[in-house]
């Protein structure tokens, strides 16, 4: 279930994956392309393949959790497909299988910027932001996060970090309910970071679980 091909610096291809493969780790690893995932995957860290320029985005279940940070590599349009998908899966699965969800559905996706330019998102600026959703958000099943980093060029404290998301809303009687979810971007080993693109969505971040 778990396949550990991390630091095979002489690794450029792959020819397929186990059946039943729910974690795969390739960090700095040379493949430059992947064939297409099980769909029993759940954990894909890519992290630092500088060769890689394509990923399998024809999957037809739910993602779960990409990092393809420092991959400088990766082709553009094969990003914006991947997320789209990805997306795309969770509203479909959420909205087929809504009264039988045992667990939350949660994706996360990784990728340096310089690949992600192209996305059409209206992105605000701050290292804060805060967005005033409207009442439709009652009805709807939840909401993704785009987040975009940026450092400065002598920027040295790669001690990690995350980013935190909180919903805060008031119900018919005035009563004021908090919602928080940290979600971690960067591991101190994976050395200094540059910009990147970081998607979350995670549907118990709603009001109907509380």
């Amino acid at each position: 279930e778990v396949l550990d091909l991390s630091g095979c610096s002489e690794l450029k291809s792959i020819q397929g994956f186990p059946r039943n493969l729910k974690e795969l780790y390739l960090v700095g690893a040379a493949v430059t392309k992947l064939p297409p995932l099980p769909r029993s995957i759940e954990v894909l860290n890519a992290h630092g393949c500088m060769s890689l320029v394509s990923i399998p985005f024809g999957f037809e279940r739910l993602p779960r959790y990409y990092t393809f940070s420092n991959c400088f590599a990766l082709y553009a349009q094969e990003v914006r497909e991947f997320v789209a998908n990805g997306l795309a899966n969770i509203e479909r699965i959420a909205r087929e299988h809504q009264r039988e969800l045992k667990k939350s559905l949660a994706f996360s996706f990784t990728v340096p910027s310089a690949v992600s330019k192209n996305f059409t998102c209206d992105l605000q600026p701050g290292s804060s932001v805060m967005i005033q959703l409207g009442s439709s958000w009652r009805t709807t099943l939840g909401f993704a996060v785009l987040v975009e980093l940026s450092f400065l060029e002598d920027y040295q404290e790669a001690t990690g970090f995350g980013i935190t998301c909180v919903c805060r809303w008031k119900d018919n009687e005035f009563v004021s309910h908090r919602l928080e979810k940290s979600f971690h971007c960067w591991n101190p080993e994976d050395g200094v970071p540059k910009d990147h693109m970081f998607v979350f969505c995670d549907l118990n971040m709603h009001r109907s679980t509380c």
